[in-house]
C-alpha cells in the first residue's frame, strides 16, 4: 500500500517542506520522486511504526492520504456526462475499496457501517484527455456508485470518510484521507496571512486555559491561528462590520473555543479585568483618516483594551510605523519586538506590552520553521 502527504506549503522549494520530507524518510520510508500538486508519495519500510503512531512521529505534513488508486488516461466521450458516467464506473471497479478501508482504520479513525463518505473531484488544467467540466458531474456519478460500506454524505464536515478524486495530466488519482491536522491551512476567507498571524499570538505567550481577545478581529486569522497553535485557548472577536464578522464564523467554523461579537473596539461587551491576552491589528490611519483620526480611534480602543485586560494580562499589536508615535502615546510602556513589513509598501512593526523577545531583521525562513514545529500534530480523520 502506498500513502501520500500534502506538504504545508505551495512552495515545493520552501524549507518547511523540506523539513516534512525529511520526516517522512527518517520515520516512515522512502519519497518516490515524482510530486503532484503539493503532494510527496511514499511507502513505509519494514520497521516503520504502526500507522497508528503515525499522527505522533508525522510533523508538518498537513495531511497523510491512503493511494486507493493510480491509473493512466482513459479514452473519454467528449459528452461530460458521459464521460463522468463511464470513469465513475471504471474508478469503482478498480479500487480495492476493502484494502484501502482496512488501511484508513489502521491509523485510528474508527469503522461504523456504513461510514458516511464525502466526494471530492478536481480536474488539473493540463489534464487535456479528459473533457472540461468533469468534476462536478464524476463526483455525482462517483456518490451513486460507492460501495455498500458508504453512504454518501453531501457535506464535507460531516463525512467520516473523504475520497479524493485527482485528473491530471497523466491519469487519475483516488486518495482516502486518513491523517489530518485540525484545522485547515487554507481559511476559507483568507485575511492577514497564517505565519505573521502567528507572530503576532506568539508574542503574548498564549497558556492552554487563557482567554485571548482580537477587538478589530476582521475575518479572525489571529484567532484562527491561536485556535490551530494553541487549541486550549478561548477566543472572543470583536468587531463592527457583519460582512467581516461572517467571514470570521467560517474560518473559527471548527474551532472549539470560540465567541464572536459584533459590536466596536471602543465600546467592548465585556467586564473588566476579564482577559489574558490581546492580539490584534489596529486600523492603519489612511482607513480612519476621514472618521475622527486615528488618534481619537485609539484613544478609546486602548483605553478599553486595557481595562478588561487582566492585571497580569498581555497584549499584541501589529501598527504601522507611522502610527507608532500614535500608539506610544495612548498607549504607556508599549514596547517595539521588531519590524514585521506586510509588504514593499506597508512597513510594520510588532508592539508588545509589557514585553517580549526583539528582534532587529525579519527573518521569514526562522519564523516559519518556528511556526512549523509548534503546529500540532496530525489526527485521525473519524474518531465519533
Amino acid at each position: 500500500m502506498r500513502y501520500s502527504a500534502v506538504l504545508p506549503s505551495p512552495n515545493p522549494r520552501a524549507p518547511i517542506n523540506n523539513d516534512a520530507r525529511g520526516r517522512i524518510r527518517r520515520e516512515i520510508g522512502r519519497i518516490d520522486k515524482c510530486e503532484l500538486g503539493g503532494r510527496v508519495f511514499f511507502a513505509p519500510r519494514n520497521d516503520a511504526p504502526p500507522r497508528n503512531e503515525w499522527h505522533r512521529v508525522l510533523r508538518g505534513p498537513l495531511s497523510v492520504r491512503v493511494v486507493g488508486m493510480e491509473a493512466e488516461p482513459v479514452a473519454l466521450s467528449a459528452d461530460v456526462d458521459a464521460a463522468a458516467a463511464a470513469l465513475a464506473d471504471d474508478i469503482v471497479q478498480r479500487v480495492d475499496w476493502r484494502a484501502a478501508l482496512d488501511a484508513w482504520a489502521a491509523f485510528g479513525n474508527s469503522v461504523t457501517v456504513p461510514l458516511p463518505a464525502h466526494v471530492r473531484c478536481k480536474r488539473h488544467t493540463t489534464a487535456g484527455w479528459a473533457p472540461a467540466g468533469l468534476s462536478p458531474p464524476l463526483r455525482r456519478e462517483l456518490a451513486k456508485r460507492l460501495p455498500d460500506c458508504f453512504t454518501a454524505e453531501a457535506r464535507r464536515d460531516a463525512a467520516a470518510v473523504e475520497i479524493q478524486i485527482t485528473i491530471h495530466e497523466t491519469g487519475v488519482l483516488c486518495e482516502v484521507l486518513a491523517l489530518k491536522q485540525r484545522m485547515d491551512r487554507d481559511l476559507p476567507s483568507p485575511g492577514m496571512r497564517r505565519l505573521e498571524s502567528y507572530v503576532v499570538a506568539q508574542a503574548v505567550r498564549i497558556q492552554p486555559s487563557d482567554v485571548i481577545l482580537d477587538p478589530f478581529c476582521g475575518k479572525a486569522t489571529f484567532l484562527a491561528e491561536t485556535e490551530l497553535c494553541w487549541p486550549g485557548a478561548s477566543v472572543i472577536g470583536v468587531d463592527s462590520d457583519p460582512e467581516q464578522l461572517d467571514a470570521a464564523a467560517r474560518n473559527l467554523a471548527s474551532a472549539g473555543n470560540a465567541t464572536l461579537l459584533e459590536a466596536s473596539a471602543t465600546a467592548l461587551p465585556l467586564a473588566d479585568d476579564s482577559v489574558d491576552a490581546i492580539i490584534s491589528c489596529p486600523p492603519f490611519d489612511r482607513q480612519y483618516a476621514a472618521a475622527g483620526g486615528l488618534s481619537e480611534l485609539n484613544s478609546a480602543a486602548f483605553a478599553e483594551m486595557q481595562r478588561v485586560l487582566k492585571p497580569d494580562g498581555r497584549a499584541s499589536l501589529l501598527i504601522d510605523e507611522t502610527s507608532l508615535e500614535i500608539a506610544k502615546r495612548h498607549w504607556p510602556g508599549l514596547c517595539v519586538l521588531g519590524p514585521m513589513p506586510l509588504g514593499p509598501w506597508v512597513r510594520c512593526v510588532l508592539c508588545a506590552w509589557p514585553g517580549g523577545d526583539a528582534w532587529t531583521a525579519w527573518d521569514r525562513r526562522a519564523w516559519a520553521r518556528r511556526r512549523d514545529a509548534a503546529l500540532p500534530g496530525l489526527e485521525p480523520v473519524w474518531v465519533p
